[in-house]
């Protein structure tokens, strides 16, 4: 053929061309319906030109190098239908009509090249649709032209549809040699990928099992407790549970990561990769060595829970004796509230004093009791404090609850106090009341008697004849006037004063109140009759005043009238002797002994001078008007009076003297002389009334003191605190009485010195007769009243020291009630206390309490016999002091005799339950150590095997076959009826710690069970490491894929693969391979005669093909190169071929180079891990 002219431009060199190309086709026998012409070439005749490229593609497409193959048409359906299995569409059965929707050629392309076309978004009913996104991926994955529209393709016959989706095989062959590349490429990536994933993976299982064991461990180590019994019981279920869940799943994590190592190393020794050592913490050794901790922690832990269980017992059974006694004292409390709730009737203050006594006795038993009580309760509180119990709030909550009641009892006491205070301070208001109403009512009938005997005076009449005895009768009624106002003055402000007192002395409190309204009404009562009394008093003053002073009047005109009478007779007479009688009248010296006579002879005097100047001036007229006078005078008011004898006047009115010049200078003198003894004898009469005043005075407080003479005499009966104190409280009203007296005796001294110091002393001279008579009486109320205060004194001391006996004869009898109390409620207390006591919780305890017995014994013993022996040297003490009863107690020196032999009683039972406690632990024992005997025997036999299997270094299979044997055999099971046995007579004995083991019957079931689970997961990982071995490095899926895929070209079912079967399978995955080719496979992998190809055969091949082992770090180098052109790095773009996921891979791990990666740097890096 001659040579052609490239890149012809002239027509005619073209149409040269083209005529060459159409005249080797005529001679290759090509046939075309329309043969096109060179010009139709050149013109370009787009059918003509099609039509030349389908007959050229029908006389020289071939699938294989001989005809012994599957026809074109199925070879190429079936290349199809292999790229399109795994896409969840219809087989494609014929050309062309399997083609139409483009869902097969969709598949096609995204089998090769993911990302040229997004299959979910495809619809099978949208074919145009389909197949426009078809040929754009034809076009960018292998540059197949557009040269159709859908609706042109889906009329296409079935030759010519086969010839299109030829040149999908083709151009997906003309890049095979780059999609090769790119799978080794993507091969090394996985098992990369996988191998760094398994070393992850080993990584995170081994992270995870150390974290477990960590975890595990920390908590083991964690000796960290709640202090609570369920606590602890949880915390030995969570120790349970470990050892049959945690446990055996550690032991799972660690054979599992056992077998993934293996697994891994194994892989990795096969593809002739360096070996996987992780660190040391991580790898078999370390953990094996942390598994070893473990089983000794595990010990500790298992050895610190029992204890911590045990402790736990140890503190409830503290517990339940702390709220034993708070019981107790609740008992006590609600007998001791049922008393202090009691209300007594009390109406003295001899009841409100003893009753005062027994509460002082109450209150010193309960304070004793609650000492003892609160110090037992607190000595257990702080030991479970220390302790940290789990339910130290309930046992203190108890504790304050008997603070509480304590407290109550406390306040219930203070309560009752303040009643009993209250009792006792009214029952003293009350008698101090009744003692200020006694004296009242004294002073009241001092006043009635004093009122009588005046009132008998005021009422009587006396009679009365003369001026002077009128005069004496007023001077008395002035002088009972005095002493009656003295006497009201001496006694009514002080009752008045008294009685305000006691209307105001009201007892009024919350508890109680005392009023007296009776009494208090009968004082009101007889104040006002005191009050009427001293106004009757008045009454009959005045009315006798009045009477007196009527006497007086009319003795005074009787007088006058007689002396007129006599001045009648006298200026009668006077007419014969005038001169010389008045003369011898007026020379002459009267004897006065009285007022009245000085009065009188006043008088007569008053009537001389009268008589005189009328004798001078009218003598006969003024004698005749005095005669008229006389005779018609007449007295008429409260009595009447008129002169007896009328007719002497006539008589003397005819006689008159005129002596009066001489009269006259005698009557100057005679006058003073009169003054003077009308003076003196007022005088004289005034201290004489003073005088009956002091007679008077001094009667009454004679009266007075004898009174008080007789109650000072007087020796009580005194029995009593209460009755000590009435009579110290009657002895101050007596001495507020003496007080009162002592003023009127101030009053009697006065007088006294009044009249003695009184003197009249002018012309004549007076004093009083008897002075001496005075200042005895006032020295002899003085000797009385210094009597009395002696007395007093004396009395008082005699009274105080009668209050001071019965304090200490009361201090006595308390004191006795206390302590016999005291001791009684002591042996009670100690008795409940030995019968409740506690020997000890482990036979070591229980042993060393017998020195505590013993010592404790003897202590209570000896305080016995001291709290006996206080108790009747108090009693001795009372009967010194006079103490005969005792209202506080009952107890006597035989009953206090008694508790103490009831003690030692109780002490002596307690001694043998001691006996009794000691020998049942000693017994216990004795079976804890034949049953931890053999449980430890049975744990060790365990351990011993579980070692050997682990540390085995036997084949695989020998290892298999020991761990199945052990596996299936009962040898272990057959030993734990007789560690049972033991275990349920403990359990049957209560018993709850074991001093030479701390496991138990559930320990050695977990660990045979633990041991059976080992012996199960052993086997099974030996197992999975035999497959694994056989697996050569390949993946359950891959090889599985083999299997479908042998079986699927088996036509036949022979078992065996034909060298045509071959190449139509490894045509479905894309390898077109030569005759030349397949006799290599038969003679590499072939059966005996190297003519077929076995399953076991096709097995070995494929994992040569799947796997890595056969690829060169320098064929991996090639494949990048050949991708990247001949470039030294390769680009994101040039590597489209790879998935995003393995360029991803890549790219994080290539060292950068050029405008991309440094791929021969990261081959040699991936090959050397």
């Amino acid at each position: 053929m001659r040579k052609i002219k490239k890149n012809a431009k002239l027509a005619a060199h073209k149409l040269d061309a083209a005529g060459l190309a159409l005249q080797f086709v005529s001679q290759q026998g090509i046939e075309m319906k329309v043969a096109p012409s060179a010009e139709n070439i050149v013109e370009g005749d787009v059918k003509l030109i099609l039509g030349l490229i389908w007959g050229l593609m029908r006389k020289f497409i071939r699938f294989s190098d001989d005809d012994s193959g599957p026809n074109p048409q199925e070879a190429l359906l079936m290349w199809v239908n292999n790229q399109i299995a795994s896409y969840n569409l219809p087989k494609v059965e014929r050309f062309p009509g399997g083609f139409h929707n483009g869902m097969a050629l969709c598949a096609v392309l995204h089998k090769h090249r993911p990302k040229l076309i997004d299959m979910d978004s495809l619809n099978p009913l949208d074919g145009p649709g389909n197949l426009r996104k078809a040929f754009v991926g034809a076009e960018r994955y292998f540059d197949l032209e557009q040269f159709l529209t859908p609706e042109e393709f889906v009329k296409l016959d079935d030759k010519s549809m086969f010839i299109y989706v030829s040149e999908y095989f083709y151009g997906v062959a003309r890049m095979r040699k780059f999609e090769l590349a790119a799978k080794r490429i993507t091969r090394l990536v996985d098992y990369t990928r996988v191998n760094d994933q398994m070393k992850e993976d080993f990584k995170a299982k081994a992270e995870a099992l150390r974290l477990h064991l960590d975890r595990v461990m920390k908590i083991l180590n964690d000796r960290a407790i709640d202090n609570t019994m369920a606590g602890a019981r949880h915390k030995l279920a969570e120790f349970s549970n470990y050892k049959e869940k945690d446990k055996s799943e550690i032991a799972g994590q660690y054979l599992d990561v056992e077998s993934f190592y293996n697994h891994l190393a194994m892989r990795l020794s096969d593809h002739k990769r360096p070996a996987y050592n992780p660190p040391h913490e991580t790898s078999l050794p370390g953990l094996n060595d942390t598994f070893r901790q473990l089983e000794l922690t595990e010990q500790e832990r298992s050895v610190a829970l029992r204890s911590e269980l045990n402790r736990q017992i140890k503190l409830v059974q503290l517990s339940e004796h702390h709220a034993k006694l708070s019981v107790k004292f609740h008992a006590f409390s609600d007998i001791k509230t049922r008393y202090l709730n009691e209300r007594e009737t009390i109406t003295t203050t001899n009841e409100a004093s003893f009753h005062i006594n027994t509460l002082n006795t109450f209150d010193d038993e309960s304070k004793a009791f609650q000492e003892e009580n609160d110090r037992s309760m607190k000595e257990i509180s702080d030991n479970l404090q220390s302790e940290k119990y789990e339910n130290i709030s309930d046992v203190r909550n108890l504790e304050s609850a008997v603070i509480d009641r304590f407290v109550q009892l406390c306040d219930l006491s203070a309560a009752k106090r303040l009643i009993l205070d209250d009792h006792l301070a009214r029952e003293t208001f009350n008698e101090k009341f009744r003692l200020d109403d006694g004296q009242h009512v004294i002073i009241c009938e001092t006043i009635t008697s004093f009122h009588g005997a005046k009132s008998a005076y005021l009422n009587v009449k006396e009679s009365v004849n003369s001026v002077d005895e009128a005069r004496s009768k007023l001077s008395e009624l002035e002088a009972c006037l005095i002493e009656v106002k003295e006497f009201e003055s001496a006694t009514v402000p002080g009752m008045k004063e008294l009685g305000v007192k006691i209307n105001d002395s009201v007892y009024q409190t919350e508890i109680s109140s005392s009023h007296f309204a009776n009494e208090k009404a009968a004082l009101n009562g007889r104040e006002v009759t005191v009050d009427a009394h001293f106004v009757e008093l008045q009454d009959l003053y005045s009315a006798k005043l009045v009477i007196l002073e009527d006497d007086m009047a009319r003795e005074v005109f009787t007088l006058n009238v007689r002396l007129q009478n006599l001045n009648h007779i006298k200026s009668f007479e006077s007419l014969s002797s005038w001169c010389n009688e008045k003369a011898s009248y007026l020379n002459h010296k009267e004897s006065v002994n009285s007022i009245s006579d000085a009065q009188l002879h006043l008088s007569g005097l008053e009537a001389f001078v009268r008589e005189k100047n009328d004798q001078l001036k009218h003598f006969v007229r003024n004698l005749q008007e005095l005669g008229h006078e006389i005779t018609f005078a007449r007295y008429d008011n409260l009595s009447q009076w008129q002169f007896e004898t009328p007719e002497e006047i006539t008589q003397r009115e005819s006689k008159v003297d005129d002596l009066f010049a001489e009269l006259a200078r005698l009557h100057v003198t005679k006058k003073d002389v009169l003054d003077d003894d009308l003076a003196r004898e007022e005088f004289k009469a005034h201290v004489l009334l003073l005088n009956d005043r002091h007679v008077g005075s001094f009667n009454s407080i004679s009266s007075w003191c004898d009174d008080k003479d007789a109650y000072l005499d007087t020796k009580e009966d005194i029995d009593s605190i209460a009755d000590a104190n009435l009579q110290i409280s009657r002895l101050e009203e007596f001495c507020s009485d003496q007080r009162d007296a002592a003023r009127h005796n101030v009053s009697l001294n006065k007088l006294g010195e009044e009249i003695r110091s009184s003197r009249y002393e002018r012309l004549s001279v007076y004093v009083y007769e008897d002075p001496d008579s005075v200042l005895g009486r006032d020295n002899q109320i003085a000797d009385r009243f210094s009597t009395l205060t002696e007395k007093t004194a004396t009395k008082d001391q005699v009274l105080k020291d009668a209050l001071d006996l019965e304090i200490r004869k009361e201090a006595n009898r308390v004191r006795y009630a206390t302590l016999a109390a005291d001791l009684r409620r002591w042996v009670k207390a100690t008795s409940e206390s030995s019968a409740d006591s506690h020997f000890g919780f482990t036979l070591a305890e229980v042993e060393s309490f017998s020195d505590v017995l013993e010592k404790q014994d003897a202590e209570l013993a000896q305080q016995a016999e001291s709290k006996e022996s206080g108790a009747q040297t108090v009693l001795d003490a009372g009967i010194a002091l006079g103490v005969k009863e005792n209202a506080y107690t009952e107890e006597t020196p035989q009953s206090l005799a008694q508790s103490c032999v009831n003690l030692s009683n109780a002490l002596s039972v307690r001694r043998n339950a001691y006996q009794t406690e000691l020998q049942t632990q000693r017994d216990n024992d004795d079976l804890c150590k034949k049953f931890a005997d053999e449980i430890t025997t049975f744990s060790d036999s365990l351990t011993a095997q579980r070692t050997m299997f682990a540390s085995s270094s036997d084949d695989l299979e020998v290892q298999l076959e020991s761990v199945t044997a052990k596996h299936e055999s009962k040898d272990e099971d057959d030993k734990l009826p007789s560690i049972e046995a033991l275990q349920s007579e403990i359990d049957s004995r209560g018993i709850t710690n074991n001093r030479h083991t701390f496991m138990s019957t559930q320990d050695v079931r977990v660990l045979l069970e633990q041991f059976k689970t080992f012996l199960f997961r052993k086997a099974k990982m030996l197992s999975e490491e035999i497959d694994q071995k056989k697996l050569k490095g390949l993946t359950l899926e891959q090889y599985a894929q083999i299997e479908d895929q042998f079986k699927q070209f088996d036509a036949d079912s022979s078992g065996q693969l034909s060298p045509n079967e071959i190449k139509a399978c490894l045509f479905s995955l894309g390898e077109e391979v030569s005759n030349k080719q397949v006799k290599k496979i038969l003679n590499d992998f072939g059966n005996e005669c190297k003519e077929e190809l076995t399953e076991e055969g096709f097995k070995n091949f494929m994992i040569g093909v799947l796997g890595v082992s056969a690829a060169l770090p320098e064929d991996i180098t090639s494949g990048f190169k050949l991708i990247n052109r001949g470039a030294e790095f390769a680009t994101t773009e040039r590597m489209d071929l790879l998935t995003d996921q393995d360029l991803d891979f890549i790219t994080k791990t290539a060292p950068a180079k050029g405008d991309g990666w440094d791929y021969d740097a990261w081959v040699n890096e991936v090959f050397a891990r």
